[in-house]
C-alpha cells in the first residue's frame, strides 16, 4: 500500500486534501439534515411491538417473545416478558402492562 501521491500520481498538497475533506463532510451532513422527516406524535398514542429476544433463565440463554408497549411523545415505555408466542400470551401481555 503506498501513498494517494504514489498511487494515484495526486500533485496536491496535505492541505488541500484537508479542505476538501472538511468542506465536503460539512455538505454530507447538511444533505443529512435536510432529507431527514420530523417525527411528530400525538399525546396519548401508543406503539406496540412483538418480538423474541435472549433472556437469561436459571442461567441457561433462552430465546423468549417479549411485548413492548411505547408512548412516543414521551419516550416512555411498558415491557412484558411472555411465555409464548400466541395470541392470548400478547392479551396478557398487554393487560399486565397496565394492570399489576
Amino acid at each position: 500500500m503506498g501513498t494517494v501521491e504514489e498511487l494515484y500520481h495526486f500533485q496536491g498538497s496535505d492541505r488541500t486534501v484537508r479542505d476538501y475533506v472538511s468542506k465536503r463532510r460539512e455538505e454530507l451532513l447538511n444533505e443529512a439534515d435536510q432529507a431527514a422527516l420530523p417525527l411528530e406524535s400525538i399525546p396519548g398514542t401508543a406503539q406496540v411491538d412483538f418480538g423474541e429476544a435472549p433472556f437469561i433463565y436459571e442461567g441457561d440463554e433462552i430465546e423468549l417473545p417479549f411485548l413492548v408497549v411505547s408512548f412516543p411523545n414521551s419516550n416512555g415505555f411498558l415491557f412484558s416478558g411472555l411465555s409464548f408466542s400466541d395470541r392470548e400470551c400478547f392479551l396478557e401481555g398487554l393487560k399486565g402492562c397496565f394492570i399489576t
